[in-house]
């Protein structure tokens, strides 16, 4: 599941594409919100989990660019108890 920072819809397609993965694989939802600086992470977590069916084990990427050229990027796997 990619939940990345959403500047736009077309930010997120390309980042995707760069990094090799389908754009319809990305769940956008700068539509939804705009881009809500800080919290467009967050947001798009809580989109991912209120229209996707994640499952122990499946893979995430969450990322976040900040203002200049900054990235913060974190991959995981679901755990559930």
């Amino acid at each position: 599941h990619f939940v990345f920072h959403q500047p736009s819809e077309q930010m997120v397609d390309k980042v995707l594409r760069d990094l090799g993965a389908d754009p319809q694989r990305g769940l956008k939802t700068h539509r939804l919100y705009g881009n809500t600086a800080s919290t467009t992470v967050a947001l798009a977590m809580h989109e991912v989990l209120k229209q996707r069916q994640v499952r122990a084990g499946d893979k995430l990427l969450l990322s976040s660019a900040a203002a200049g050229f900054s990235m913060v990027t974190a991959a995981g796997s679901w755990v559930t108890e």
